[in-house]
């Protein structure tokens, strides 16, 4: 997907149907007069749905903590705490000349 010049990709981190049959979550009748219903069955071999409350928290915290660390540069992050405490500093040093 390319929105506003970057290309995006979006992942699932939760709740996949793999996710579904390895915590063997309880499985709920989907809902047939929805419009997706059909696409639905389509694509999984049956009509249900699952809610995401049925995952544990720590485990679905865990599952986006995982997801994030995939992509998350930590000494890019860590530089730019650097650079911005430098900054901070400097400005607080600026205003401190305005103030006496």
């Amino acid at each position: 997907m390319i929105r506003r010049g970057l290309d995006l990709v979006i992942e699932r981190i939760a709740l996949t149907a793999a996710q579904v049959d390895q915590y063997r979550l309880p499985e709920m009748p989907g809902t047939q007069t929805d419009s997706r219903a059909n696409g639905f069955r389509a694509k999984h071999g049956k009509l249900m749905q699952v809610e995401l409350d049925a995952l544990d928290a720590n485990l679905l915290r865990n599952l986006y903590q995982q997801g994030i660390d995939r992509y998350w540069d930590r000494s890019a992050y860590e530089a730019v705490l650097a650079r911005e405490g430098a900054e901070r500093a400097q400005l607080t040093k600026v205003c401190a000349k305005f103030k006496s």
